[in-house]
C-alpha cells in the first residue's frame, strides 16, 4: 500500500505509522497502539496530540483510559483538494481496514476547528434529504468564517439536502442571506436560548457543537436520538417552548421539579456551574430535599462551582467537568422532563417534557459521565 500520498498532505512518519495502527486495530488505547506501530511511548502520545490537533483522529473515555480512533478516511480529502485522485487510489484499502473494525463507538468527540469542520462535513454523508439545526450562533460565524459556511451549504445544496436551520437571532443578516438559496429555510428564535451551542440532526446522526474559543463537538449515531431531537427541533420551529426569565421564575421550575420527584428518582445534572453559585442558600434547602426523599442524583459540576460540590458530594454521585467542556449552560433530567437553565446575568431556562427527548439527553449524559473526573 503506497501511503507516500499522506506525507504530501502534511503528516510526520510516527503520525502515519500511528494512524495507520489505529485503522488496523480499530478503537484503541495508547499501550495497544505502542506496541502494533512499534514507535516509543512518548512518540505515540505526541503523534496522539498532533493527530487530534489536525482533527484525524478523536477519543472517548472508558473509565479513566483513552481509546482512540481514527476519523472516516474520506475526510482525509479535505486537507488538500489538488491530491485527490492519488488519495482516492488509496482509500479503498483505508476504510477497508476500518471495516474489518467490528463494533464502533456511537458517540465521537471532536475538538477544534478542524475537527468541527470534519464533524459537519460527515454530517453531510447521508442519503437523506433533510437537514436540521438549532441554536446556531454569531459565534459559529466568527470561528469558522463565511466562506467556510457558504462553501458547506452549497455542498450540501449540490447533494439536494434541504435545510431547516433556526438560528439565534445574532446571526440575522447572515441568515437573510442564505435564506435566499435554494433548499434552504431559515427562522429565528424569539426566545433566549443559550448563544454558544448548535445542534443538528441529518439522516442517522445528531451533531452537537459548542462553539467555545477551542471548540469541540459530539457526534451520535443512534436512530432513537435522532427521532427524539428532531421532535424537540419541530418544537421549536413552530416556537412551542416557553422560557423562563429571571430568579424567582427559575426558583420555582426548581421547587416543582424537586415536588415531582419522589423517593429513589434518578436525578441527572450536567453542567451545574460556577455561575449559579448565586444561588447556593437556595440550594441548600433543595440539597436537604433531595436527601430527604433518597433522590438518586448524579451531578457534573464545573470544576470551578466548589461551593456546591463541597455541598451535593456528601449525599449525591459527583464528577467535575474538564475547563473545556465548560459552558453557561445546565442541563437537569429527570422523569420525561429537560430542564435547560442559561446562567446569564438574568437567568434564563426552559422546560421539555417528552420520554424520548428526556431519554436521547440521559445517553448523551452518560457519554460525558464516563469522561469527567471523580
Amino acid at each position: 500500500m503506497d501511503i507516500s500520498i499522506l506525507e504530501d498532505i502534511g503528516l510526520t512518519g510516527a503520525e502515519i505509522k500511528v494512524f495507520i495502527a489505529l485503522l488496523e486495530l480499530g478503537p484503541s488505547s495508547a499501550g495497544k497502539v505502542v506496541e502494533k506501530s512499534g514507535l516509543q511511548n512518548a512518540v505515540v502520545h505526541r503523534a496522539f496530540h498532533s493527530l487530534a490537533e489536525k482533527g484525524l483522529i478523536t477519543y472517548v473515555y472508558e473509565g479513566k483510559i483513552k481509546i482512540y480512533q481514527t476519523i472516516d478516511p474520506k475526510l482525509l480529502l479535505d486537507f488538500i483538494e489538488e491530491k485527490k485522485k492519488r488519495l482516492e487510489k488509496l482509500l479503498p484499502e483505508l476504510e477497508a481496514k476500518r471495516k474489518l473494525v467490528k463494533e464502533i463507538p456511537r458517540a465521537t468527540l471532536f475538538h477544534g476547528i478542524r475537527g468541527i469542520k470534519n464533524l459537519l462535513y460527515l454530517m453531510l454523508e447521508t442519503k437523506s434529504k433533510e437537514y436540521f439545526a438549532y441554536g446556531g450562533p454569531q459565534k459559529a460565524l466568527d470561528l469558522l468564517k463565511k466562506h467556510f459556511w457558504a462553501g458547506f451549504h452549497k455542498k450540501r445544496i449540490s447533494k439536494k439536502i434541504a435545510a431547516h436551520l433556526l438560528f439565534h437571532t445574532s446571526l440575522k443578516e447572515w441568515g437573510d442571506t442564505i435564506n435566499k438559496w435554494k433548499f434552504t429555510s431559515v427562522r429565528y428564535t424569539g426566545q433566549d436560548f443559550e448563544e454558544l451551542t448548535e445542534t443538528i440532526i441529518c439522516g442517522s446522526r445528531v451533531g452537537i457543537i459548542i462553539y467555545l474559543d477551542k471548540p469541540f463537538g459530539f457526534l451520535i449515531e443512534e436512530e432513537t436520538a435522532v427521532k427524539s431531537y428532531k421532535k424537540f427541533f419541530e418544537l421549536l420551529w413552530e416556537q412551542d417552548v416557553r422560557v423562563y426569565k429571571g430568579t424567582a421564575a427559575l426558583k420555582a421550575l426548581f421547587d416543582t421539579m424537586a415536588e415531582e420527584l419522589k423517593q429513589g428518582d434518578e436525578w441527572l445534572v450536567l453542567g451545574a456551574s460556577k455561575w449559579s453559585e448565586r444561588f447556593v442558600e437556595y440550594f441548600k434547602g433543595m440539597n436537604k430535599i433531595m436527601k430527604a426523599k433518597k433522590t438518586i442524583g448524579k451531578l457534573l459540576f464545573d470544576e470551578g462551582a466548589k461551593a456546591q460540590i463541597k455541598m451535593f458530594e456528601k449525599d449525591f454521585n459527583v464528577k467535575t467537568l474538564p475547563k473545556q467542556y465548560i459552558t453557561p449552560a445546565e442541563i437537569d433530567i429527570y422523569h420525561n422532563k429537560v430542564l435547560t437553565v442559561l446562567w446569564t446575568k438574568t437567568p434564563r431556562a426552559w422546560v421539555v417534557e417528552n420520554k424520548a427527548i428526556a431519554d436521547s439527553y440521559r445517553k448523551y449524559f452518560e457519554i460525558i459521565w464516563r469522561q469527567a473526573e471523580k
